[in-house]
């Protein structure tokens, strides 16, 4: 959200409804993220704030263009001193308290959060975070920068095609221009939520269509059209009930965003002066939030994020009060913001303290200087560990390993025998079929030296597409949406792979089992189990529970040993229906790694962390995991006949 309150020139009115449509676009955003719980679709704002940047910008780049006095300098110096100076000054308070309340790894992941933020790429590098190793989303103090990055991609290229639109037919090829642009990108976004949903959260032609929404509301504005009161309480109605009625199960964006994007143009093009919903909306108190809306967006999500890592947010009464608090916190940081940074810079160096002796060049050094800074920082800390001195020498181990380390190690020895072909007389042919856990159970077999006299070779299927042989169409066991995203996955089905089950000695299916997947693994078992005439061993999944390093410091080393913690319910449910159907060559790998299945230990015996994300194994978890298979019915399956 960068909604550019402040950039109509004198040509336009002010519209004092605008900035009441901010404010409630910014309350529901902040509301949604405090953890109370009271706005499910409250995410639905950003929409809101997309909406009325899109029409706010058009409407100014229509204006110069029909005066002939357009100029791209002018429209990015615009847009800079609207948005860098708040954002870098934000950036620079959150490096600092992120460097003394971050462990090493969380900073790593910060730093180049901000490093990607500088470049406006952070939708990009958020997008990259899905997967295996994911951190906790609401513990990054810059993850609301993906919307500013969608913004300013959008007004990289937006500026240049209603240019050559313009002078193709004017305001008939900017019409026909916009609609057809926002149409492709809508299609784009139903397409995205079906088959790449977390990147289609993020992805910037996924969204345009909603800044398009506003530019054609400036545009069909450039014809006069009268206002209809009524059309603005219907959106009014669709926007207040889009914040109540979404929620997160449902697909986002898609043709449910349609909901508050157009209660948001109906709400610009006829909530005019003089109607009951604009006297609503221009009440002072929504006006006052409505100014100072960018800069309260801005400190929202540190101001949460950094709450979450002291473990102040939380439920119940107690939590009631923090979530409050911080709400006025965020409202206090964005006034000052509002009253310090943006007001000063907004119009241009003549507003600046003149005893600064900054002039227009002086100022453009600042801004670069600051950006290289910022951005410099960030890509440094990927090669360093500049605060690792905070913590105590017996204290390190533990927050020694980032989160891209132990991401990097699933792999390491994983590579070698991927896809690798047996040959006669080298040890016992041991194919292991599976996913990263079966990439964890290939690192504990290499740590504890039990690939010993073993041929391994590694066969690779996403856990979401299920390691399955079955006997009927995928249709009708995959989940919906996922027969695209799978298409290409080899299940069982290439002579190369069929021929490797069937000259194995054993055949291990290492998978992050799914709920869905339970009832099928009986039937496909057996089904492999004909085609080898060697043995075929079904571990089940594991969990940890996801480590508390901020929790963990504040024990002694002693009490980290001790310390127990339970895995996550959905895998110990899953593993607990597995052992109920009594598949024989079931291993039970849940009752190795926590005792009786639920107290699940955090660290090793050197103070390293067993799992960085709760469920896959750091290299200290695969040298502790492979001592535990030594002498176990997998290790007894792998050697001997």
């Amino acid at each position: 959200m960068t909604a550019p309150q402040g950039e109509q020139p004198a040509a336009a009115a002010y519209r004092r409804e605008i900035d009441g449509l901010r404010a409630i676009a910014v309350m529901a955003v902040i509301v949604a993220h405090s953890g109370l719980g009271w706005l499910p679709g409250g995410f639905a704002g950003v929409d809101v704030f997309f909406v009325i940047s899109g029409y706010l910008i058009t409407g100014i780049l229509l204006r110069e263009l029909a005066s002939d006095s357009f100029s791209f300098r002018r429209f990015y110096a615009r847009r800079a001193r609207r948005i860098l100076p708040a954002l870098f000054v934000m950036l620079a308070v959150c490096w600092v308290a992120a460097a003394f309340l971050m462990t090493p790894s969380q900073f790593k992941d910060h730093a180049l959060a901000q490093a990607s933020t500088v470049i406006f790429l952070s939708n990009a590098y958020f997008w990259s975070l899905f997967g295996y190793f994911s951190p906790n989303a609401a513990e990054q103090p810059l993850l609301h920068t993906w919307s500013l990055a969608v913004e300013e991609q959008f007004y990289l290229l937006f500026p240049l095609l209603l240019l050559l639109l313009w002078r193709l037919g004017r305001m008939r090829a900017v019409a026909a221009g916009v609609v057809l642009m926002a149409l492709l990108s809508l299609a784009v976004s139903e397409w995205g939520w079906r088959h790449k949903p977390e990147a289609n959260y993020f992805f910037s032609l996924s969204r345009f269509w909603e800044l398009l929404a506003g530019s054609l509301c400036a545009a069909i504005e450039r014809r006069r059209p009268p206002t209809w009161p009524v059309l603005a309480w219907v959106g009014l109605a669709l926007l207040l009930g889009s914040l109540v009625l979404l929620n997160e199960s449902l697909p986002f964006p898609s043709v449910y965003a349609l909901a508050p994007v157009a209660g948001t143009a109906l709400l610009l093009l006829h909530a005019r002066a003089g109607t009951g919903v604009a006297q609503l909306l221009s009440w002072p108190g929504l006006i006052g939030v409505g100014l100072i809306s960018y800069s309260a967006y801005l400190w929202h999500q540190p101001v949460f994020a950094l709450a979450h890592l002291r473990g102040w947010l939380h439920g119940g009464s107690a939590g009631l009060w923090v979530s409050l608090a911080l709400i006025a916190l965020v409202l206090l940081l964005g006034w000052l913001s509002w009253r310090l940074v943006e007001l000063p810079w907004r119009h241009g160096v003549q507003n600046v303290r003149p005893d600064w002796g900054l002039g227009r060049r002086g100022v453009a050094v600042l801004g670069v200087a600051s950006a290289g800074v910022l951005f410099a920082g960030g890509l440094a800390e990927q090669y360093t560990s500049t605060i690792l001195w905070r913590f105590a020498p017996e204290d390190r181990p533990l927050v020694s390993l980032s989160r891209k380390d132990a991401k990097k190690y699933l792999h390491a020895h994983t590579r070698s025998v991927e896809a690798v072909p047996f040959t006669e007389g080298s040890g016992r042919r041991v194919l292991v079929v599976g996913d990263s856990f079966g990439k964890d159970l290939i690192n504990a077999l290499h740590e504890s030296g039990l690939d010993r006299g073993l041929q391994v070779s590694f066969h690779g299927i996403p856990a979401e597409c299920g390691n399955l042989l079955l006997d009927r169409p995928e249709a009708e066991v995959l989940p919906p949406g996922l027969g695209a995203a799978c298409d290409g996955v080899d299940r069982y089905r290439s002579p190369g792979l069929l021929a490797r089950v069937a000259a194995a000695d054993v055949v291990v299916l290492a998978s992050y089992w799914q709920p869905w997947q339970v009832s099928w693994l009986k039937d496909s078992v057996g089904r492999l189990q004909r085609i080898t005439q060697g043995r075929v061993l079904l571990l089940g999944p594991k969990s940890f529970g996801r480590p508390d390093v901020n929790r963990l410091l504040a024990l002694t080393a002693a009490e980290r040993q001790a310390w127990r913690q339970p895995p996550d319910g959905i895998t110990h449910q899953t593993h607990k229906a597995i052992e109920a159907l009594g598949i024989d060559g079931f291993v039970d790998v849940q009752t190795m790694v926590c005792e009786g299945g639920q107290a699940c230990p955090a660290v090793g015996p050197t103070g390293h962390l067993l799992s960085e994300d709760g469920v896959h194994l750091t290299r200290a978890g695969a040298v502790w995991l492979g001592e535990r298979l030594r002498g176990s019915a997998l290790h007894a399956g792998l050697h001997r006949p």
